[in-house]
């Protein structure tokens, strides 16, 4: 692991992430968020094949091209001090330590699996760079492939956080979803997501939290179809508006997605389950009011961390 003080040096942080693996190169300075980013690409491999506890063969391939590209990059930037990362798809999948070391192999660096409760840690670190006072008590959902993370927190302080594999390509493999969804589908789905989540919510009513605070998947869709850019502070929606886009965007098929205005077209297909999660969650906690979505998430959290800058 690297040391937390880094100085001018740069730092690679690479999230190996169920759907799509990130690369962030940054370098320490004065003005928040505290760091420049120098240069960034993600690259949809979508490692969780339909056999969500094994990693197939195409898989591999694909993730492997992916990490070698990066590899390259990393020399290209000239990058010494690197951070790479693994997630819910490696906890999830069989093989996924021996896939670990054939990735290790070729990126030249160990890689860190991260548990479902570092993670959450991580993004927690990530969104408080948003420089925010928090003074009321506030809800980070953060949406990926394999898993959903919730930390519940109030100004610096983690109340309760928890880690569910119910990512979005989880339901997509796991649920059979009709284009349009039937709504005999959405109904499985809303009872799965209620079994496994409802202990956690339940714990909710006692803190009220009134703002959810989003990374990733949903959030920065939202931002996409209202075109407004990502802000240090972030950008606020209703909850009125969020449970709109939710609504069309789930019931929708493919091509209709396709053609909603602003939809990115890499994030079309998935956006159906993705809205599924977020619509489930603001229905099952009515105390939401405001959805807020943040321009850090887990990687700038792994920054924050190893730049010094808690």
């Amino acid at each position: 692991m690297l040391k937390k003080e880094l100085g001018k040096e740069r730092l690679a942080v690479i999230d190996l992430g169920s759907n799509t693996f990130h690369l962030l190169i940054v370098e320490k300075q004065e003005n928040p968020p505290f760091f420049k980013v120098l240069y960034r690409k993600r690259e949809f491999v979508y490692v969780l094949g339909p056999n969500a506890k094994y990693f197939g063969i195409e898989e591999q391939k694909r993730a492997t091209a992916c990490i070698s590209k990066f590899r390259e990059l990393l020399d290209k930037h000239k990058v010494k001090n690197i951070v790479p990362a693994a997630t819910a798809a490696f906890r999830m999948a069989k093989n996924g330590d021996s896939f670990i070391a054939k990735l290790e192999f070729v990126l030249q660096s160990q890689i860190n699996i991260f548990s479902g409760q570092k993670e959450a840690e991580f993004i927690f670190k990530g969104v408080k760079l948003m420089q925010n006072a928090f003074e009321n008590t506030n809800l980070i959902m953060d949406i990926g492939g394999g898993s959903v993370e919730f930390i519940l927190f109030k100004k610096d302080k983690i109340i309760l956080s928890e880690s569910f594999n119910t990512g979005i390509s989880f339901l997509r493999h796991n649920f059979k979803m009709s284009e349009p969804i039937a709504l005999s589908e959405k109904k499985l789905i809303n009872d799965y997501l209620e079994k496994q989540h409802t202990r956690f919510f339940e714990q909710l009513k006692f803190h009220k939290p009134g703002q959810l605070i989003g990374s990733s998947g949903p959030f920065e869709i939202l931002e996409h179809l209202t075109s407004v850019s990502p802000l240090v502070y972030g950008n606020k929606f209703t909850r009125k508006t969020v449970l709109n886009y939710s609504n069309q965007i789930s019931t929708s098929t493919k091509k209709e997605r396709l053609e909603i205005e602003h939809m990115p077209t890499n994030r079309a297909d998935l956006s159906k389950e993705s809205f599924l999660l977020l619509e489930h969650t603001l229905l099952s906690i009515e105390c939401i009011e405001k959805v807020c979505v943040s321009p850090f998430s887990l990687k700038e959290g792994i920054i924050a961390h190893y730049l010094n800058l808690e």
